[in-house]
């Protein structure tokens, strides 16, 4: 009996459909013109996985791409891993691959090839009518309304600035009758002495010199 002749087949992606006779012991899988299987998307490394050979079937291989290669929604690591046949291959989000047996249907693979990819996996959040009661539910905020306008019948005062006080001209101080009578009276005195100075130094001079020095014993 004859060894099983392996293949892949494009289920998403470019030219869907295209299927790749694996009749090789090592093949490259990539986005590179010169690579084995040429797959032109851009999600694809230029050498994006590697197949090789074994007795059991093929194994792949992850040659460091830029968004992994996934096996039955499993990212594969630095380690080569056992392809069987109906698994599915995907590489980035955009590509899908399934290995199986050279001449198997299509729709012997049908489950495999439609497999919701691990990034799909998540199912959405259920709609709040069904995990909640309406009693349950806040109730709506209310709509808003603009504040009451307050209107003041009391017409509002009328601001006046103050009066400027009323200063008294500046006029220099009188000095009182005294006092000019008190300074008059203080000059006359003085010339009065001055007047007795002098007359007293000019007898002296004329007349009363030499009794003067014969008072003083001269």
């Amino acid at each position: 009996m004859s060894e099983p002749q392996f293949q892949l087949v494009i289920r998403k992606g470019p030219q869907v459909g295209q299927v790749f006779h694996l009749d090789a012991h090592s093949l490259i899988i990539g986005r590179d013109p010169m690579s084995d299987i040429t797959i032109n998307d851009p999600e694809i490394s230029r050498q994006h996985a590697r197949l090789t050979l074994t007795e059991e079937g093929f194994q792949i291989e992850d040659l460091g791409s830029t968004n992994g290669t996934f096996v039955n929604g499993q990212r594969l690591g630095s380690e080569p891993f056992d392809l069987q046949p109906g698994q599915a291959i995907n590489m980035g989000s955009g590509v899908r691959l399934v290995y199986e047996i050279a001449g198997t249907s299509e729709s012997d693979v049908a489950t495999m090839a439609d497999e919701v990819p691990p990034w799909a996996a998540v199912s959405p959040a259920p709609p709040l009518a069904a995990t909640e009661s309406p009693a349950d539910q806040p109730a709506p905020f209310p709509a808003y309304s603009s504040p009451p306008t307050f209107h003041s019948s009391a017409s509002s005062p009328v601001y006046s600035s103050p009066p400027e006080p009323n200063y008294p001209p500046l006029v220099p101080p009188v000095e009182p009758p005294n006092k000019n009578r008190r300074n008059l009276t203080i000059v006359a005195v003085v010339l009065l002495l001055l007047c007795c100075c002098c007359t007293f130094i000019g007898f002296m001079y004329q007349w009363g010199g030499d009794w003067l020095l014969q008072y003083l014993g001269y």
